[in-house]
């Protein structure tokens, strides 16, 4: 793995080349957060299968991120090959439509990375195509005192208009009193039977229901709002979770073992066009 640190988080990263076997073609694979360390607290991200060592890489663990829409996608069929962005050559094995990485878990081949590093940085850059498309992808991961800051940058480099999903997947280890977070804008959520909304606004996990099942739940929010939550944490007590982007759908995931929000964000970029954007993690006491 690749690690970066200062005196008080080591941030560990997996190695595109070297931990292919923990990459599968969900998560893009450059600066995939794998685990962030604080030298009081210890490990501070969980994941599905976790403390598993090697937890399926379906699940993951830590702070991946991903992008859903692969290129090229509208003129591939099953047993021909598509291109997931940040991940690389995919099989297609499911005729399920729109496609998606989860339904089609097979890579043919990574997609390789410039790595460069400093003592508090990493920066990895990748380039793709899939005719007609073709983009570069530069993500870099920095530590600054006690936040982790994840950055994208995405340039089409095609003449013709991109669509980009991504959305950040960070686990969350939970609480014994099945708090999960607090909200900094308006949202609703709909009637379920695993989660609920205290009096105070947190997000809570009902202990009744069987979490060993897990469950997927889509909230209903004001799309173009900021992301923004402060999520309860048995070690460091709040990680303040900040995106710079606006928010177009805002679902969460829950099992025995982690809490995961998931804010998305949908854009198009235009022939030639750049898009920046980040999500960062603070982690208070």
């Amino acid at each position: 793995m690749i690690t970066v640190s200062n005196e008080r988080l080591s941030v560990h990263l997996l190695h595109p080349e070297h931990d292919n076997t923990r990459l599968g073609s969900r998560y893009c694979t450059g600066c995939y957060i794998y685990q962030v360390e604080h030298v009081e607290y210890g490990p501070l991200f969980s994941g599905p299968a976790y403390p598993d060592p090697t937890p399926p890489p379906f699940d993951g663990q830590g702070a991946p991120e991903a992008f859903t829409a692969p290129l090229g996608n509208a003129d591939v069929s099953v047993g021909e090959t598509i291109t997931i962005i940040g991940v690389g050559e995919v099989l297609r094995s499911s005729p399920t439509t729109p496609i998606h990485p989860r339904q089609n878990p097979t890579v043919k081949q990574f997609c390789q990375w410039e790595i460069e590093q400093s003592p508090d940085t990493v920066t990895m850059i990748t380039r793709q195509r899939h005719t007609p498309f073709h983009i570069t992808l530069s993500r870099t991961v920095r530590l600054n005192g006690c936040t982790l800051i994840s950055g994208t940058c995405l340039s089409n480099d095609s003449d013709r208009p991109l669509a980009v999903v991504w959305f950040p997947h960070p686990f969350f280890p939970l609480n014994t009193d099945f708090t999960c977070c607090r909200f900094h804008f308006d949202y609703h959520l709909p009637e379920n039977p695993a989660y609920r909304t205290a009096e105070n606004g947190t997000l809570c996990m009902k202990p009744e229901y069987n979490w060993k099942k897990g469950l997927f739940l889509k909230t209903v929010i004001s799309k173009g709002s900021t992301f923004k939550a402060d999520v309860m944490h048995p070690g460091c007590k709040k990680v303040t979770v900040t995106g710079d982007y606006p928010l177009a759908t805002l679902p969460f995931w829950a099992n025995a073992n982690t809490f995961s929000p998931e804010p998305y964000m949908e854009r198009e970029l235009a022939k030639g066009q750049s898009a920046e954007w980040s999500i960062r993690y603070t982690f208070e006491r």
